[in-house]
């Protein structure tokens, strides 16, 4: 499963969500605690993707293949993506100034691992 990432900031310039994921079929996410449910929170410029729960050991093998951020006042000098267990990167992104959105792609993000997005 591949998907793309929209937040919208509020007027205090902060944006939160959540993603839950499991098999779609069965009951295993109550019998066996087999889901995936993580909190997308973009604050201060960054945007994280950690648990939202201790509960939970689905690995589902979903990927965030790109960010669009709206709302976002400025370009952005750099974009830093800061991955568990990786380098930093540098992500190529486009900025539209005029509808104040930022857009990073050609992505492979985890869904089920912590990383991090910084402009």
């Amino acid at each position: 499963m591949c998907g793309r990432l929209r937040e919208v900031f509020s007027l205090q310039g902060a944006a939160e969500g959540e993603l839950y994921l499991d098999d779609g079929h069965s009951f295993s996410y109550r019998d066996r605690k087999a889901f995936c449910l993580r909190r997308f929170r973009m604050l201060s410029g960054r945007l994280l993707c950690r648990p939202a729960s201790e509960e939970g050991t689905f690995d589902c093998g979903a990927v965030v293949q790109s960010v669009t951020v709206l709302g976002l006042q400025s370009r952005p000098a750099a974009v830093v993506l800061h991955l568990s267990g990786a380098e930093d990167s540098s992500p190529s992104f486009e900025y539209t100034e005029t509808c104040c959105m930022l857009t990073v792609n050609h992505l492979q993000l985890p869904v089920a691992m912590d990383w991090e997005l910084q402009v």
